[in-house]
Order: C-alpha cells, then structure tokens, then sequence
C-alpha cells in the first residue's frame, strides 16, 4: 500500500436539478481558490450497489474524527513546489502543512505527488485518477510509478490503476439528499520495497478499491469510501521469506456542512501541541496550552489513521500536561491528535525500538 500522508478528499457541496445521466467534465473538479471540507468518519458503510438509477443512503454516518480544511492552491511558492514542476494545482492545509500535487486540464486529472512534515512521495509516473469526458461505464487503466521518503527510509512503489464510472443516480448523506451523482470505482494493484538495512528489503503487496461519489459544479466528490488488503514480505538473507497478513484498512470521509465552500467546521492548531521527546521510546509526554477549563479527547493514530489509544482528559486553563505510555506499540510513525468539538492540534512522533 503507498505511502500517503492523507487520504485527500475534496469535498464541497452543490446540489443541481439536471435529470440527465451525468458525465464528468473538467469542471466537476474545481480549480484555484475553491475551499474544501473533509471529515473522516470511523462508521464505514458498504458502498452499496453498481448500476443506473441507484440510491446510496449514507444517512447513519457520524462524523466522529477530525475534521480538516482544505483549499486549492497554485503549487509555485509552496514549500515543496520546486520537486513537483509539472503540477498546476496543489491541494493544501498549510496549518498541517499537507500540500498535494496535481495536473488537471480538459483530458485527464493526475496525482503527481504530496508533501508533508514528515514525508514527501513524488511520481515518476503520475498516477491517474480521472480522464474526461467521463461517463456511465467509461473506463481508463494507468500505470504508475513512485518514491517515498519518510524518516530518512525510502520506499518505491509501482502498480496499476483501473477506474471505471460503474454506477449513478442519488446519494443521501447525513447533511442531505444529491441527485444525478457519478460514482467512479478506482482498483489500485500495487507493490511497495523499502530497503529497511542489514539486508532486510521489506515488500508490500496491496489491493486498495476506492469509490468516489461526485456531482456536477463543485471542486470534487461529495464523499470517498476506501478499502485495502494487502500482503507484507519481509526478505531477509539466507532466512525463509516471512509472510503475514495485513489487516484490512477501511475508511469513509464527507463533508458534514454542506452549505458553503467557506465552512469552518474544524480550527486547527488549536492547542499549541507539543511533545517530548519525539522521537520516543516508552514515554511520550505532550505539552499543550487552552484558554479554558474544559473536557478534550486524546487520540494517537498509526500511520494507516488507525485509532491505536485514546483517552478522554479534562484540562485546565493554560499549560497541560499529559504522559502516554506506548512501550507496548510497534516502532513506527504516529499521528497525537487532541481536540474538542470545534478545535483541535494534530503532531507528528517516531516510536523507536
């Protein structure tokens, strides 16, 4: 499975009155200056049937995770512009510093790479993830190709990608009801090596199947429900291959104001979070400050976004204190995440051995 800092969705909402069968344009995607709204959501339905004139009801879906906002961006002047020159839009949280490197004109919209505080992928061969004009059981299969550094550890990564617009008609999320919405299944094959030292080259072989919902005249799809199974080899010289089993990552992601593109629905960086030492070994403390009294939810994530632990804290006004023990969790990169309703901070920590 790739390396990825965020499952990105683009998530604004318009509802259109056209009865036709819909067909994906260039347009459906946005362009520089639309403001977008994901939140991710740990109740992960089924994506329910294929076919014309269907109805998807995710109506029972809580938004209980965070919540970020997104915005398009011209990628010349960002941090990691100069690494992605043939991007021409850039969809980013600078305040999580998530910067995401795209290509998108009248034929095709493709993924060239993304950065983050801790990790940066870049294609050789940029990944499609849409072609256009794309209607009812239209088709495209690409191939593609990438390097991903995080920690100082590369990983590269090759597969193939199969899309397909398998399906339309209504979808009812919890915000409301969306008529004529293209659903587009995208297969993604693919094989990751990371060369982990000491002889040790660790493969991953993934199958990820994602369905992206989208309607006409907003920067992207109304909702995104991923899936990935996968098998992790570890090669170590003159030692048997080591096989194992991944556990099967799921995830759901929606807008829940879908009223403006201007929706501010999670403040980030909220909490001047902090913590120490990173990287850690058994202990993490987190330092962080509020304004006042009141009761905040602690989650750490694993890489995959996988809630690993969390805890309810009631904080005081102004500096806290918090002590996490996680001797017992793999070494790995991990997401402290604390928030509120409204507000939250997100850091990046390394645990090592």
């Amino acid at each position: 499975m790739k390396i990825s800092t965020i499952s990105i969705a683009l998530t604004l909402f318009v509802t259109i009155s056209i009865t036709a069968q819909p067909t994906i344009t260039r347009g459906w995607l946005g362009g520089i200056g639309d403001k977008l709204n994901t939140t991710f959501s740990m109740n992960v339905p089924d994506p329910g049937p294929d076919g014309a004139n269907q109805t998807w009801d995710f109506s029972g879906i809580t938004p209980d995770t965070l919540s970020v906002n997104f915005e398009y961006i011209d990628p010349a002047g960002t941090p990691s512009g100069d690494s992605y020159p043939s991007s021409n839009i850039c969809l980013a949280e600078t305040s999580f510093g998530i910067y995401g490197y795209l290509f998108l004109d009248d034929d095709k919209f493709e993924n060239y790479g993304s950065a983050f505080v801790i990790s940066e992928t870049i294609y050789s061969d940029p990944e499609t993830q849409l072609v256009f004009p794309m209607g009812y059981d239209d088709k495209f299969v690409d191939d593609y190709a990438y390097s991903a550094s995080q920690f100082g550890v590369t990983t590269h990564g090759t597969g193939t990608v199969t899309g397909e617009a398998d399906g339309y008609g209504t979808l009812i999320l919890p915000n409301g009801t969306f008529d004529n919405v293209m659903r587009v299944k995208v297969v993604d094959e693919g094989v990751d090596s990371t060369d982990l030292g000491l002889g040790i080259i660790e493969k991953v072989i993934s199958t990820t199947t994602t369905y992206y919902w989208y309607s006409s005249d907003h920067p992207g799809p109304l909702c995104i429900r991923d899936h990935t199974e996968g098998l992790q080899i570890a090669i170590v010289d003159a030692l048997p291959n080591d096989t194992l089993a991944f556990d099967p990552d799921s995830s759901f992601s929606f807008d829940p104001t879908a009223t403006t593109s201007a929706a501010e629905f999670f403040q980030a960086n909220a909490f001047e979070l902090k913590a120490t030492p990173n990287p850690f070994r058994d202990k993490l403390n987190l330092n962080f400050t509020t304004d006042a009294a009141g009761e905040l939810q602690f989650e750490l994530r694993n890489s995959l976004g996988q809630i690993i632990t969390q805890t309810t804290i009631q904080a005081t006004s102004g500096i806290n204190n918090l002590e996490v023990d996680a001797g017992a969790y793999p070494a790995g990169s991990y997401f402290a995440i604390l928030k509120d309703r409204s507000a939250g901070s997100v850091i990046s920590v390394l645990k090592t051995e």
